[in-house]
């Protein structure tokens, strides 16, 4: 769930499960 949250933060996508 943490990738998700991290994605709409980025902005880049839910689907990730890492942070980038």
């Amino acid at each position: 769930t943490q990738g998700g949250a991290a994605g709409v933060f980025f902005g880049k996508g839910t689907k990730l499960t890492v942070n980038p």
